[in-house]
């Protein structure tokens, strides 16, 4: 919540979307489940709580760097 403020405050978000736990976190990047329908497209920036409930962050984080649609930086 606390970044939520800072960023309405400041006016740096144009577009957010918070959700409770990692499954909904995976189902959000990879637009799947309640998801599926929202077109994909990578977000700019994540946030992520390492202690999540159901999937936790280290494994989300696993997740998305393992995916090819998400790797933002080819090294």
């Amino acid at each position: 919540m606390l970044a939520l403020n800072a960023f309405k405050k400041h006016n740096l978000a144009n577009k957010l979307h918070v959700v409770r736990d990692g499954e909904e976190a995976l189902e959000f990047v990879f637009c799947t489940g309640a998801f599926a329908t929202r077109q994909f497209q990578n977000p700019r920036v994540i946030l992520l709580d390492k202690k999540l409930p159901l999937v936790d962050g280290m494994e989300v984080l696993r997740q998305i760097r393992a995916d090819p649609r998400t790797l933002w930086f080819p090294w």
